[in-house]
């Protein structure tokens, strides 16, 4: 399990985590009285952290998230995003963006701007059913609060952090196609070096862009899988185009081969 964080701005809030080999709790804590019930006492912010001395800070309560309560729901699949939407009031329900965005293709700062609504944490999870601390924990913090975690906290960007825990997918066959003719193409699995990630055992979600694809999905086996895509109706001078991806995340992969003589 790896913990990064990125800062974003002024926030207003900071987050104490304590992760564990199952899940993780969240508290949010900050010196706004409003976020809190009437009447909770403030502590001084040493007793977090040594940043925030002679600070009267609130803490809320522990929020908990059960990774095997959570992994069991049908929205999380293979190559998933699981938000943490926080509200004034605290951590909100998790769920998988990447249901909301594969249709649309809207990018996370897009999905921000619809919804104007911050996101606390991203978890990463590479496969449907794979451990907790295969997954990546990503918090967005503010520069008015540092986060406060049990195991140590890297400044990272988010994309090279989903790089470092998600796999890849890449296509490779031959230079081409006959008209009319089929190709075997092979789809591995990656890590973000390149190198075959031998543990996936994914399906692969197919989309011909143009070809024809007898199969639309395939299972990896050690990291690989093959499929065949024809030139059905396709002749000298056209292609052929796959791309290959996850239920809800397509297009992470694609090959095109030039329809002619081979």
């Amino acid at each position: 399990m790896s913990i990064s964080y990125t800062v974003t701005g002024t926030l207003g809030a900071g987050f104490v985590i304590e992760v564990s080999a199952t899940g993780f709790g969240v508290k949010v804590y900050s010196e706004d009285p409003l976020r809190f019930p009437e009447g909770m006492a403030p502590v001084d912010g040493s007793a977090l952290s040594p940043a925030l001395a002679g600070k009267a800070i609130h803490i809320g309560d522990e929020t908990r998230f059960d990774w095997l309560d959570f992994q069991a729901k049908n929205e999380v699949q293979d190559y998933s995003c699981v938000v943490f939407p926080l509200h004034f009031e605290g951590i909100q329900a998790p769920y998988n963006r990447f249901i909301d965005t594969y249709l649309s293709k809207r990018s996370g700062q897009d999905e921000f701007q619809r919804t104007r609504v911050h996101t606390a944490f991203h978890l990463y999870v590479p496969e449907k059913g794979c451990a907790f601390t295969d997954c990546a924990l990503h918090a967005f913090i503010g520069s008015d609060y540092p986060l406060i975690a049990n195991l140590d906290a890297m400044a990272k960007g988010v994309d090279a952090v989903r790089a470092s825990v998600m796999p890849g997918l890449k296509l490779s066959g031959p230079a081409g196609i006959t008209p009319e003719g089929y190709a075997l193409i092979q789809v591995v699995a990656t890590n973000a070096d390149g190198s075959i990630r031998d543990s996936v055992s994914s399906t692969v979600f197919l989309e011909e862009i143009n070809g024809y694809l007898p199969k639309r999905r395939v299972n990896l086996v050690n990291g690989m899988a093959q499929f065949r895509v024809g030139a059905l109706g396709l002749g000298a001078g056209d292609t052929v185009r796959v791309k290959a991806g996850f239920r809800f995340y397509t297009g992470l992969g694609d090959i095109t081969l030039p329809v002619g003589e081979v």
